[in-house]
């Protein structure tokens, strides 16, 4: 029976096999820092929400489909380098979006158009082969967790931190 009801199920467009997902196989990459490496852990895909409209009539009101999508943030977590230049990165990028020690540091981010930085994530086969991007365009971060420096662990784990960002519009494409 389990047999039948495989064999009529469709697959999506270019899958030839029932391969499960692994949460595990993916990297993902921001524009802004093409060249500061970021060991992202653990991505959370961000939910939608499609608003709605109200249509009034005098018996009941009848529920349309709206015209806007809401996005969750991103957030993402990552192992901090040793020297610390990735989190240091993204403090900068918040410093000049929200708090620029310099009137030069908030020209800067103008002038070179750096107050967004899209940010793409390749999900990766089982066999580690990129099969799909999902694109977040003009991100910018909203949060950045704190660092726990803490001598007293036994095991040397490294250390993490969590970054919060909004974007404006998501989309996937395939490889």
């Amino acid at each position: 029976m389990a047999e039948q009801a495989q064999s009529n199920l469709v697959l999506p467009r270019g899958l030839s096999s029932l391969d499960a997902a692994n949460a595990s196989l993916y990297k993902l990459q921001f524009s802004r820092f093409p060249n500061v490496e970021f060991s992202v852990f653990q991505v959370v895909l961000p939910g939608i929400t499609f608003g709605e409209t109200v249509q009034p009539t005098p018996i009941y009101d009848i529920r349309l489909p709206g015209d806007k999508l809401t996005y969750d943030p991103l957030v993402v977590s990552f192992i901090v380098q040793e020297n610390f230049e990735n989190y240091f990165e993204i403090l900068r990028w918040m410093y000049g979006l929200a708090k620029p020690m310099t009137t030069e540091q908030r020209r800067n981010l103008e002038s070179k158009n750096e107050r967004y930085s899209d940010a793409i994530l390749t999900i990766l086969t089982n066999k580690k082969n990129p099969l799909f991007h999902i694109r977040f365009t003009n991100c910018w971060p909203i949060s950045l967790s704190s660092i726990t420096l803490d001598s007293t662990v036994a095991d040397a784990a490294p250390l993490t931190a969590d970054i919060t960002l909004y974007f404006m519009h998501m989309e996937s494409e395939k490889i």
